[in-house]
């Protein structure tokens, strides 16, 4: 197509657009817009945001190139299908504008750009109460404005790729909302909407992050929306149960320490110095960056198994620490992380809710190469080695009674009894110094 031609249709566009949207949000500014005649077409009201977006690009439109509407929008047409979005007059719009009239045309990308609004703010909305709890700014699901969202549409490199990823939320939502519309037993479709309202904690992000299901005691790598790896985790015993929280893996601590939680701490010093040598624990006098060592045979052990002296104990680092040979630090204060284990034998029981709240890792190497973009940092020997991750990945830690399968729905036991409970597990504080 010519250079000529393609800039008359342009202008023809713009007054179209002029002439449609809502008297006082558009100012035409050029002779086309001023001169062009008024079709026999309503006024839209797509509101100001709406308007206000395309008088900024200088009416330029979304859904039409070389004087046809993208395939894209058919792809749109077809995400809306049965949403609140789906009208007839948009269908009707699009078939009217098949034969190429500027007006017509600028009526269906109107249509269509106030139609993926809609869309998009119904499908992401946040839940009306959140049962996780939010580490870092930026995680939570948030109301995004017709004008954030039309500008991310008009900045994106590959149009079909950005409606790819808006019609994904996260896998678990995704997954269970196709299972909805097939379900027809009253006690599991209940099921599963309680589980789709605990996924819409989990905003749709591109990029990368990881989820943790306590449930099933999963972890998933997920890319762009979608599971690119996985693997088997231990978490909390019923009663210290793994949050349900996201934060961000900001760092690895290679060689790390296990610092004991105070009910274990009372439970070694039943044993006395002796028992505390042979777990290679390490007595220090309190949990601040300067506390002194302690020689554990100075050390009232009755009084700290009654709990009227406290001491800390941490393990130290090597092939016998709890931790494993790393952990990944998402710095919380509930003493909650992912990390690695030496009881290899854990993780081929049925139960595998063996921990004190913090996530054991099946193949922790395997995660810390995804981590880091296959450059595995290499330790130096020193403890507690601090590795920055190249940026940081959010972390996930949800709850899943029902999990969508390639052949239907896996219904779960409700281990920590969050179903139908009423009560918010990011209510549930838990103890705010974590084990293994």
């Amino acid at each position: 197509m010519s250079r000529p031609v393609r800039l008359l249709r342009a202008l023809a566009l713009a007054g179209a657009f002029a002439l449609l949207l809502p008297i006082g949000s558009w100012m035409p500014s050029d002779a086309a817009a001023r001169s062009a005649p008024r079709p026999a077409l309503a006024p839209l009201d797509v509101g100001e945001e709406i308007a206000a977006f395309y008088r900024d690009r200088d009416f330029q439109p979304l859904w039409i190139q070389d004087g046809a509407l993208r395939p894209e929008a058919a792809r749109l047409v077809e995400m809306l299908t049965g949403t609140t979005a789906d009208s007839a007059d948009l269908r009707a719009a699009l078939a009217a504008a098949r034969n190429g009239d500027p007006h017509r045309l600028t009526r269906a990308d109107l249509l269509l750009s106030r139609a993926f609004v809609a869309f998009v703010q119904g499908h992401h909305r946040p839940p009306a109460r959140a049962t996780m709890r939010y580490i870092d700014e930026g995680l939570a699901p948030a109301a995004q404005s017709a004008r954030t969202l039309l500008d991310e549409v008009a900045a994106t490199p590959s149009l079909a790729r950005h409606l790819d990823l808006v019609d994904r939320i996260n896998p678990v939502f995704d997954g269970l909302r196709r299972a909805l519309a097939t379900a027809r037993d009253p006690a599991q479709r209940r099921t599963i909407e309680a589980n789709i309202q605990r996924a819409r904690d989990i905003p749709a992000r591109a990029g990368r992050y990881v989820l943790v299901d306590a449930a099933s005691a999963q972890l998933w790598m997920i890319e762009d929306g979608r599971i690119v790896d996985r693997m088997r985790v231990i978490v909390g015993k019923n009663s210290m149960q793994t949050p349900a929280l996201a934060g961000l893996i900001r760092y690895a601590a290679l060689n790390p320490y296990w610092n004991l939680p105070p009910d274990l701490i009372r439970q070694r010093a039943r044993g006395g110095a002796r028992a505390i040598a042979a777990e290679r624990l390490e007595v220090l006098s309190d949990w601040s960056p300067g506390a002194r060592r302690l020689d554990p045979a100075q050390v009232d052990w009755r009084a700290v198994a009654s709990g009227r002296r406290l001491v800390n104990l941490r393990q130290t680092p090597g092939a016998h620490n709890m931790m494993g040979r790393v952990k990944f630090m998402l710095p919380n204060d509930l003493g909650v992380y992912l990390h690695d284990t030496p009881l290899r034998e854990l993780f081929a029981g049925a139960d595998r809710r063996q921990s004190s709240g913090c996530v054991r890792l099946e193949d922790a190497g395997r995660l810390e190469r995804w981590l880091f973009a296959g450059r595995t940092p290499r330790p130096d020997g020193t403890p507690e080695q601090r590795v920055d991750l190249p940026e940081p990945v959010p972390v996930y830690i949800g709850y899943f009674t029902a999990l969508p399968m390639r052949d239907g729905v896996a219904f779960l036991p409700d281990v920590y009894g969050r179903d139908g409970s009423g009560v918010s597990a990011a209510s549930r504080r838990p103890r705010q110094t974590r084990s293994a």
